[in-house]
């Protein structure tokens, strides 16, 4: 039976490869970047990019993780759910505080984006994720944040597995 659900999956995810979710969910495969990235592991590598290096304070502040096969074959993989799936470091360059996690953020925690289709990933290929850190955690003050993401859970070739971290990157809220 679960052999039938994976083959079902499987099609599904190949009919439908640009799944559509709200703006927010953004998840999509497509050609590796050249950007930096964190340590390979399971045949996989984050790498984390944001849309603008700097922004106003109380205004989106969207990043992007590729999930980019180095595995040099085709691998079956998934992202676990938005809300748990990835977990950020997000630090004050000038203080070393951590900016903590906004606990009433829903961001992510709509019904369709629950969970990733599973889905082939050739090699030299990625899956993206895109997420609006102002929602997730609570930047009340202006500066110079390095941002990682620490831990990624996935699950490749059927295995759950976490990966992490990612190149960090600088973003500064002004």
């Amino acid at each position: 039976m679960r052999f039938l659900l994976n083959i079902v999956v499987l099609l599904a995810s190949l009919l439908m490869p640009y799944p559509c979710f709200a703006a927010q969910n953004d998840r999509f495969t497509g050609p590796a970047t050249h950007s930096q990235t964190g340590v390979a592991k399971y045949g996989f590598a984050l790498a984390l990019t944001a849309e603008a290096s700097s922004v106003p304070l109380g205004t989106p502040i969207w990043v992007t993780v590729e999930i980019r096969n180095v595995s040099g074959g085709t691998e079956y993989a998934s992202a676990e759910s938005r809300a748990g799936g990835y977990d950020f470091t997000i630090v004050n360059s000038a203080t070393g505080k951590s900016v903590p996690r906004n606990l009433r953020s829903t961001f992510g925690l709509d019904a369709i984006s629950v969970s990733m289709r599973g889905r082939t990933v050739p090699a030299n290929t990625s899956f993206y994720s895109k997420f609006r850190l102002d929602e997730l955690y609570e930047f009340t003050e202006r500066g110079t944040y390095t941002v990682e993401v620490t831990t990624a859970r996935l699950r490749v070739n059927g295995q759950n597995v976490q990966m992490g971290p990612s190149n960090k990157i600088s973003i500064t809220v002004t």
